[in-house]
């Protein structure tokens, strides 16, 4: 068997490494996205976690389809084009010269067509999840035949099955679970295990899920699905996982629960808000809003740590009394300052590090320190009605 692969994150790896460890004399190429650069002034670089990967068993890797591979193509020399989290179409003038095309899904296909099933599954909180095996369509995304897939699996149990002192949002309900190993071959590709809360719920997540996925890439090749005619029938409604854009991640403070923005945090990692800044008649500002009194315009505040806080004898009467998203300084004896966040159903939140818009992420305690002189108002840290996100 011959195969071009294409693919990029660490789902992608668990079936390369199902390649990679075969003894039955499988060779195969393998083809990326390129590195790219972001931030504001694209100082920064992403890397695909599969680079990381072919680097450390040396296995070459091209960023786009190069001449070698080009020849390859031309002259038929593949029996399988595999696609797995790929964020390109494969053109008809290639998956015509190769035999046969696979691309592994994880999402119960037709459900979640798209490139974020994942990350659906676990922002609508649902009970099932899964893994299909279709053939590429040239011209449309997720649009193959189904050869075969997982029965439904219960989301809660694939959590279950790679978690190491991480805790996570299931039913509204706090669950904490101890690790399995596995793919022990991996484990340099793995999240540092200190601190782990929320936060990594989705990767685990997707690790998982790479590791159902690739047995079932492992049971396609050692059956010859690929020689098969028979097409799997799916039961489920088709629905779709866009590209999630950038508004998920906003907090609605009058709707969202603790266990929502939890939910939420530990799938993208940051969570965002609004606060006031009040106008500075000396400078020139856009998207000025007016209330009653004065004119402010709404700056973005990242929070990039978040944890559950339930030690009521150290709430503030004040905080007790104000509206879902109001906030006050707390200084916990061991861990130091920090900001506590009032929820729905007087339920509150920790926050270590935020970041007001146009600043670096700082400490709580610091992003307090120089709260009035950014929101332009003196009065900020006094007035218990100002203390509070949007």
């Amino acid at each position: 068997m011959r195969v071009l692969f294409f693919g990029s994150d660490t789902f992608s790896i668990r079936a390369l490494n199902v390649l990679r460890k075969n003894n039955k004399g499988y060779t195969f190429d393998i083809v990326t996205p390129e590195i790219k650069k972001y931030g504001r002034n694209l100082d920064k670089l992403s890397i695909p976690s599969i680079h990381t990967y072919c680097e450390h068993y040396e296995l070459p890797f091209a960023t786009e389809i190069d001449s070698k591979v080009r020849n390859k193509i031309n002259n038929c020399d593949y029996d399988l084009c595999c696609v797995v989290s790929y964020d390109a179409l494969i053109p008809n003038e290639i998956l015509s010269k190769i035999p046969y095309s696979l691309n592994i899904h994880p999402s119960l296909l037709p459900k979640y067509k798209g490139s974020s099933p994942l990350q659906y599954t676990l922002l609508n909180q649902d009970d099932e999840c899964g893994v299909t095996l279709q053939n590429l369509d040239p011209f449309r995304f997720d649009a193959g035949r189904i050869v075969t897939q997982t029965m439904p699996l219960k989301v809660e149990d694939v959590l279950a099955k790679n978690l190491t002192k991480l805790r996570y949002m299931f039913e509204g309900k706090v669950k904490t679970c101890a690790m399995q190993r596995q793919n022990a071959d991996l484990s340099f590709l793995s999240i540092p295990a200190e601190n782990r809360l929320y936060g990594d719920v989705f990767n685990v997540f997707k690790n998982e899920m790479g590791n159902i996925g690739s047995s079932l890439f492992h049971e396609y090749l050692n059956q010859e699905m690929f020689h098969t005619n028979v097409y799997v029938e799916s039961k489920y409604k088709k629905s779709w996982a866009r590209k999630l854009q950038k508004n998920v991640a906003q907090i609605n403070w009058e709707k969202f629960t603790r266990s929502t923005i939890l939910n939420n945090f530990g799938i993208l990692k940051k969570l965002y808000t609004f606060k006031k800044q009040y106008l500075n008649k000396s400078k020139k500002q856009n998207f000025v809003h007016s209330d009653k009194t004065s004119s402010f315009q709404l700056k973005r505040v990242i929070l990039s740590s978040l944890k559950e806080f339930n030690n009521p004898s150290k709430i503030p009467e004040a905080l007790r009394q104000a509206p879902p998203g109001s906030f006050a300084p707390y200084d916990d004896e061991i861990l130091g300052p920090r900001l506590l966040i009032k929820c729905l159903n007087d339920e509150y939140l920790v926050c270590e590090e935020l970041q007001f818009e146009s600043f670096q992420v700082e400490p709580a305690k610091k992003w307090i320190r120089n709260l009035n002189k950014r929101c332009n108002n003196k009065e900020t840290l006094r007035n218990s009605s100002e203390m509070r996100f949007e």
